[in-house]
C-alpha cells in the first residue's frame, strides 16, 4: 500500500512540474526572434483577413502569465487612410474560446495612439466596416457572433480625430464635423462587445479639442451600437463647469448618421444640478461668446440639435434671477436662423442682476439700465416668445414693485442694429413717477398700439394710438386721455386730447427736442382747468382758467430762441371775480447780430435787448454784487469779472425796458391788497465788460395792504468802488401816517452798506428826521453774520424830538443780538438789550 502511495505522489509531482513549465516554456519559445516573426505574421494575417485591410505590428511580446504586448500597431482603413496608429497595445488575456466565440481580457492598455475616424462625402464612416466585421456571423457557423469582454482598459496620451471630408469650417467653437482631440486619457471598466453593441463604464476621461475646449473629468456608464448611444450617470467637469446628466440617449439609423450629428442624431436627456457658464456654451453655440455669465440649470430635452425640444428647464443665475421655461428650437446651431418658441412660465430677476450680465469683451453691462430703474426692484415676467432673432413676437406681462406692464409685440431686428416693433402695450397701475424719479407723477393705466423701430443707441421712432384711462399727477387722477401720432426719442407730432371733468385740453402739433435746436410748433386749446381740484392752487376756493395757446418757436436757450408764443382769449376766475384779457404775445428774434425778446399785452409791455448773448448775464450780475459785497461770495473774495471776449465790448450792453399798463382788473382778482399804477416804467442798462449798471424805476403809485407810496423814483449806478442807489417819494402813507419827501440812500462798498433814511413834511408841525446807519456783512464758515450799526440820530414827530442812541443789532445763523438800543424824548424812553433765539 505504501508503494502505491509513493508512486502516486511521484506521478502528481511530475504533472505539476510539467504544468508549471508549460508557460515558462511558451515564454522562452516566444523570445526566439523566428517565433516572434511567425506570430506577428500570423496575427496580422488573421486581422487582415478579418478586417480586409492592411495591418502592421512591429513585434509581439508575451509576458508571464497571459500578457501580450504589441508594439507599433498600425491599421489602415478601407480608403487607405490611417485608422489606428499606436505605440503600444498591452492586453492581459483572461479567457479565449473559439468554439464559444468569446474573448475575455482582464486589462488593455493603449499608449500614444492616433485614432482617426473619417466620414467620406457619401456619409460612410471608416470604422463601420470593422464593427460589422466583428459583429457578423460566419457563413459556415450558426453560432452567435464573436463576443469580446475587457475588465479594465486605458488609453493614455493619445489623439482622436473625427473628420468629415466635406466638413464646413467654423470661426469659433467645437466643429462636430472636424473634431481633433489631443491629450486623450481614458480609463474604462467592464468593456463588452456583443454583436454590434459595445458597453463600458468610463471612470475618467480628459482631453483638449483643437478649438480650445477641454474636459478635465468625464464619467458615465455607456452603451452604443449602430443604432443608439446611451450615457447613464453622466458627469462632466470642464473648464470650471460641472455638468450632471442622469441620462443622455442618442438614437440614429446608421453609423453614417453621426457624420450629420446636428440633423440626424436624436437626443433625449436631462440636466440635474448642473453649473455652467456662457463661456462653456459658446463652444457649442458661439452666440453666447459675447456674454460672461455663470448659471445653474435643471430640466430635460429631446430631439436633434437642429430641432430641439426643451421641457421644464429651470435656470438660475446672478444673485436672484430664476427662469422656468419650455422651448422648441428649430435651426440650431445657426442661432440667427433658428425658429424659436419660448413658453416662459416664470422669470424673476432684479435690476442689479440685469446689470450684472456683462460683455466678455468690454466687461460692461449688456443692458445698462438707468439708475431710475432701481425703483422696479424685483421683476416677474410670464409670457411667450415666438419667431426668429430677426422676426419674433413677444407676448406677456411684467410685474414689478411699481406696477404691471403687458406687451404683445412683433419684433424684427433689421440691418444697422435697428429693431422694428409692432403691437400692443398696456399698463395697469404702473407708477411712472417712481420709474422716472418724479414725485409729482403717480400711477398710470393705459392701452396703446405702437409701431416703430429703435437701436442700441436708444434712437427711437414710431407711431402710436393710446388711451390713458388713469394718470396721476400732483395728487389728482386724470382720466379720458387719448394720444395719436408719431414719436421719437425726444419728439412727438400728433394730437393729444384730455377730457377730464376738471381738465379739458386739445393739443395738435409738434414738439421736437431731438435736434441740437429744439422746435415747438403747436396749438393747445384749454377750455377748462380747475386749478383747485387739480391741486394746482391751494390758496383760493375757486380758481379756473381757459385759454388758447399757440407756439411757433425754435431754440433751447435764451440766446438762440426765435419765434412767437401767443396766448389768446384768456379767462380766469376765482371767488373774487374774473379776468378776461386779449392776446398775450411773446416774440423772440435772436440772431448773431442782435438779440431781442419782447412782450405785448394789455397789462404790460417790454423788451430785453442785447448785442451778443444773454447766457451769462445773471451770473455776471451776481459777480458784480460780489465785487462790492465779497462776503456774499462762496470763497469770501472779490470776484474778478471775466471779460466776455466779444469783439467790441463797448457795444455789449444789455437793455431792459418794462412798462406796466392797466393792472387794476388783474390785481383786484389776484391780489386785492396790492396795486401798481399804470405807466410804471423800469429801465436798466448793464455792460459786463466795463462792470457798469444803471437802473431807473418810476412808479406813479404803489399800494400794498392799505399803505400807499406815490411818485416813487428809484435810481442805481455803479462807480469805481461802490454801488449807489436811492429811492425817493414825495408822499408815503403808512398806517394812517404820512411821510413826505421821503429819501432813502444806500452805498455798498467793501462789505458795508452805508444807509440814510430822511423825510421832511415841510409843515408847521414838525415831522421830519434823518436816521443814519451802516450794515456790515462778515463771512463765516457756514453762514454770513450781519452787523447793523445805528448812528446817533434824531427825528421830530408832531413837534416832539425823539433821539436814537448809538446801538448795534447783530444777526447770525440762529439768533438776533440787540445791544443798547435806545429811543427817547423828554418824558419817555425805550431801552432794549438782549438776544432773540
Amino acid at each position: 500500500m505504501g508503494k502505491v502511495i509513493k508512486k502516486t505522489i511521484r506521478i502528481l509531482l511530475v504533472i505539476i512540474i510539467v504544468l508549471a513549465t508549460i508557460p515558462t516554456s511558451i515564454w522562452l519559445v516566444i523570445q526566439d526572434s523566428r517565433v516572434q516573426t511567425f506570430l506577428v505574421a500570423k496575427a496580422t494575417d488573421i486581422l487582415e483577413e478579418k478586417l480586409n485591410t492592411t495591418v502592421n505590428i512591429k513585434s509581439i511580446d508575451y509576458k508571464l502569465f497571459n500578457r501580450v504586448l504589441l508594439r507599433d500597431v498600425f491599421i489602415r482603413d478601407l480608403n487607405g487612410d490611417t485608422l489606428l496608429d499606436a505605440k503600444t497595445i498591452t492586453a492581459n488575456l483572461k479567457r479565449f474560446s473559439n468554439s464559444k466565440r468569446t474573448l475575455s481580457l482582464s486589462k488593455v492598455f493603449l499608449d500614444s495612439a492616433y485614432i482617426n475616424l473619417v466620414t467620406d462625402t457619401t456619409g460612410v464612416i471608416n470604422i463601420s466596416a470593422f464593427i460589422q466585421a466583428f459583429g457578423k456571423k460566419e457563413k459556415t457557423d450558426s453560432t452567435a457572433s464573436f463576443t469580446i469582454r475587457i475588465n479594465n482598459a486605458s488609453i493614455v496620451e493619445s489623439t482622436f480625430r473625427l473628420h468629415r471630408l466635406d466638413a464646413d469650417s467654423v470661426e469659433f467653437g467645437v466643429n462636430f464635423q472636424d473634431l481633433f482631440v489631443t491629450g486623450l486619457n481614458i480609463n474604462l471598466r467592464n468593456f463588452d462587445i456583443a454583436g454590434d453593441t459595445i458597453g463600458f463604464t468610463i471612470n475618467q476621461m480628459s482631453f483638449t479639442d483643437k478649438s480650445g475646449f477641454s474636459v478635465d473629468k468625464f464619467r458615465t456608464d455607456m452603451r452604443f451600437s449602430s443604432k443608439f448611444m446611451n450615457f447613464d450617470k453622466l458627469q462632466i467637469r470642464s473648464m470650471g463647469n460641472s455638468i450632471n446628466m442622469p441620462s443622455l440617449y442618442m438614437s440614429y439609423s446608421t453609423w453614417e448618421d453621426m457624420s450629420d450629428f446636428l440633423n440626424l442624431v436624436n437626443l433625449n436627456g436631462s440636466f440635474q444640478t448642473t453649473k455652467a457658464s456662457t463661456g462653456f456654451l459658446s463652444y457649442f453655440a458661439p452666440v453666447f461668446r459675447q456674454f460672461d455669465q455663470d448659471f445653474s440649470l435643471n430640466g430635460s430635452f429631446r430631439g436633434t440639435v437642429s430641432d430641439l425640444r426643451v421641457r421644464d428647464l429651470e435656470l438660475t443665475t446672478a444673485d436672484s434671477t430664476n427662469l422656468n421655461f419650455s422651448a422648441n428650437l428649430t435651426g440650431l446651431p445657426d442661432f440667427n436662423n433658428t425658429l424659436m418658441f419660448f413658453d416662459i412660465k416664470d422669470l424673476t430677476t432684479t435690476v442689479s442682476d440685469i446689470r450684472s450680465i456683462k460683455s466678455k469683451e468690454t466687461g460692461l453691462p449688456i443692458i445698462n439700465l438707468p439708475d431710475k430703474f432701481s425703483s422696479l426692484k424685483r421683476l416677474n415676467y410670464t409670457g411667450t416668445f415666438t419667431g426668429f432673432t430677426t422676426d419674433f413676437v413677444a407676448y406677456g406681462s411684467l410685474k414689478s414693485a411699481i406696477g404691471k406692464l403687458s406687451v404683445d409685440l412683433l419684433i424684427k431686428p433689421k440691418e444697422s442694429s435697428m429693431v422694428s416693433f409692432n403691437g400692443k402695450v398696456s399698463t395697469d397701475g404702473f407708477n411712472l413717477g417712481k420709474l422716472i424719479g418724479n414725485d409729482i407723477i403717480g400711477k398710470t393705466s393705459l392701452k396703446a398700439t405702437v409701431k416703430g423701430s429703435t437701436d442700441y443707441k436708444n434712437h427711437l421712432e414710431g407711431e402710436t394710438d393710446a388711451t390713458i384711462s388713469s394718470f396721476e399727477a400732483n395728487g389728482y387722477n386724470y382720466s379720458n386721455i387719448t394720444i395719436s401720432g408719431g414719436f421719437g426719442s425726444k419728439a412727438f407730432m400728433g394730437s393729444l386730447s384730455l377730457n377730464d371733468p376738471n381738465a379739458k385740453l386739445n393739443f395738435m402739433g409738434m414738439v421736437n427736442l431731438s435736434d441740437s435746436i429744439p422746435v415747438f410748433d403747436f396749438s393747445a386749446f384749454v377750455p377748462k382747468l380747475d386749478l383747485v381740484k387739480l391741486n394746482l392752487n391751494k390758496v383760493d376756493s375757486i380758481s379756473q382758467v381757459s385759454f388758447l395757446l399757440t407756439a411757433n418757436i425754435t431754440g433751447n436757450s435764451i440766446d438762440n430762441i426765435c419765434g412767437e408764443v401767443r396766448v389768446v382769449n384768456n379767462l380766469y376766475k376765482n371767488q373774487r371775480g374774473e379776468i378776461k384779457t386779449s392776446d398775450i404775445i411773446v416774440n423772440a428774434n435772436n440772431i448773431p447780430e442782435s438779440k431781442l425778446i419782447s412782450l405785448k399785452s394789455e397789462f404790460a409791455e417790454g423788451e430785453l435787448r442785447g448785442k451778443y448773448n444773454y447766457s451769462n448775464i445773471f451770473l455776471s450780475l451776481q459777480k458784480l454784487a460780489f465785487l462790492y459785497l465779497p462776503a456774499l461770495s462762496p470763497d469770501n473774495q472779490k470776484t474778478k469779472i471775466t471779460p466776455t471776449g466779444v469783439e467790441n465790448p463797448e457795444y455789449n450792453d444789455y437793455i431792459i425796458k418794462l412798462r406796466i399798463k392797466k393792472t387794476r382788473k388783474f390785481t383786484d382778482v389776484l391780489a386785492p391788497q396790492f396795486n401798481i399804477a399804470e405807466n410804471t416804467n423800469i429801465f436798466g442798462i448793464y455792460n459786463p465788460d466795463f462792470q457798469t449798471l444803471t437802473l431807473k424805476v418810476s412808479i406813479p403809485e404803489l399800494t400794498l395792504a392799505g399803505n400807499t407810496i406815490k411818485n416813487i423814483v428809484i435810481d442805481g449806478n455803479t462807480n469805481d468802488s461802490s454801488f449807489v442807489a436811492s429811492l425817493s417819494s414825495p408822499n408815503f402813507e403808512i398806517g394812517g401816517a404820512f411821510m413826505r419827501n421821503l429819501s432813502i440812500k444806500a452805498e455798498a462798498s467793501n462789505n458795508n452798506i452805508l444807509t440814510s433814511i430822511a423825510w421832511d413834511n415841510k409843515s408847521k408841525v414838525r415831522n421830519e428826521g434823518q436816521i443814519v446807519g451802516n450794515v456790515h456783512i462778515e463771512h463765516k464758515m457756514n453762514f454770513n453774520l450781519i452787523d447793523v450799526t445805528i448812528n446817533p440820530s434824531s427825528f421830530f414827530l408832531n413837534d416832539t424830538v425823539w433821539n436814537i442812541a448809538e446801538s448795534r443789532i447783530v444777526v447770525d445763523s440762529s439768533r438776533v443780538f440787540i445791544n443798547n438800543f435806545s429811543l427817547s424824548n423828554n418824558d419817555q424812553s425805550l431801552h432794549v438789550s438782549g438776544a432773540i433765539a
